[in-house]
């Protein structure tokens, strides 16, 4: 697999339940400040952005400005124009890093300074969530997609809270905490902050690529999480057309977005009953209707899912856009095409636990 270079960024978010003053504090923010200093990373913060200002970094105006009685949000630069947050709002305080370039020292440091930061607010607030991520980064996900209110898949790093986790899903924070870790994961733990790192040291792309799946599996593995909307747990998309109308030499067709549709019959030899391949090879050829409304786009329709799958390949090789069955009111393109892999069944195997 290849991917283009990534950066990475980090976030790590602190809450208090209900004290809207907690980080009203310059010491915390000094300390903030002085945590990244020594966290390793070797930023050379050169300038800052308060308000709409750019200026230049000075910690000590930095801190009294994010202690002020408002919502704020300042960057600091580097020469390099990497990344640095500090934010606070309500009960809410959190600190970012952006486009960095993944290596162990990077990692490292980003954790170092996570950690640091998780002990500062000393029992007035506490660590909820947090990652470390890669920007712009394309990498096989897994088909379908989910989604979980307390777990960002395709990360580096994860942070979590442990009296926060274990409140908000007591679980969570037990998988969190005790599960065993693939092969090339670790994990750190105290009273303040678990971590969960997913790569030691990576130093391609393919290492963070890597990295991201393998995060991915892990979590996927162990905790049910809901496909994302118009996904079915078979991995299969969802197609709402338009509107569908009678188009010879289709079955139906939708105007609006220039697709024709084709309802045919899979034989148990594999022959099709409504169109031959020959036909079905003629109308992805169509440019047309004879009305002169353009066909862009050309599906089959077929009965069930396994009537899908079984001519899916060769319809494609046809130039097939889509071979879909209907569940329910919905018509659900089986096996869509794009950047997805597929995770053997024993991936699974640990929830059964």
């Amino acid at each position: 697999m290849t991917v283009d270079v990534p950066t990475i960024g980090m976030n790590l978010d602190l809450a208090a339940d209900d004290d809207l003053r907690w980080h009203r504090d310059v010491k915390f923010f000094e300390r903030a400040l002085a945590a990244l200093s020594d966290s390793g990373l070797g930023l050379e913060l050169e300038r800052m952005d308060v308000g709409k200002d750019e200026v230049p970094f000075d910690p000590k105006a930095l801190a009294k400005a994010m202690a002020a009685e408002k919502t704020q949000m300042i960057e600091l630069w580097t020469a390099a124009r990497e990344n640095a947050t500090l934010s606070a709002g309500g009960i809410l305080a959190d600190i970012k890093a952006y486009k960095l370039r993944p290596s162990r020292k990077t990692l490292d440091g980003l954790i170092a300074w996570a950690r640091a930061v998780a002990k500062l607010p000393q029992g007035r607030a506490r660590v909820r969530c947090g990652t470390v991520y890669p920007i712009e980064l394309e990498y096989p996900a897994r088909r379908p997609p989910v989604s979980h209110d307390l777990v960002r898949l395709g990360t580096l790093v994860d942070f979590f809270g442990p009296a926060w986790l274990s409140d908000r899903a007591p679980e969570l924070a037990r998988l969190a905490r005790d599960a065993k870790l693939p092969a090339g994961a670790s994990r750190i733990e105290d009273e303040d902050l678990i971590v969960l790192r997913w790569v030691t040291d990576p130093r391609s792309p393919d290492d963070v690529a890597e990295a991201c799946m393998r995060q991915e599996d892990w979590w996927r593995a162990h905790v049910d999480m809901p496909p994302d909307g118009g996904w079915n747990a078979d991995g299969d998309r969802g197609v709402y057309p338009a509107k569908l109308e009678p188009g010879p030499p289709f079955t139906l067709v939708d105007r609006a977005r220039h697709v024709g549709y084709r309802a045919v019959v899979v034989m148990p030899d594999g022959t099709l009953d409504g169109a031959s391949w020959s036909e079905v090879a003629k109308l992805t050829a169509l440019s047309q209707l004879a009305d002169g409304t353009p066909i862009e786009h050309v599906r089959l329709i077929v009965p069930v899912r396994d009537n899908a799958i079984a001519i899916a390949e060769r319809a494609r090789e046809l130039g097939v856009d889509a071979v879909l069955y209907k569940d329910g009111d919905t018509l659900f393109n089986v096996m869509p095409a794009g950047n997805w892999r597929v995770v053997p069944a024993a991936a699974s195997e640990p929830r059964k636990r």
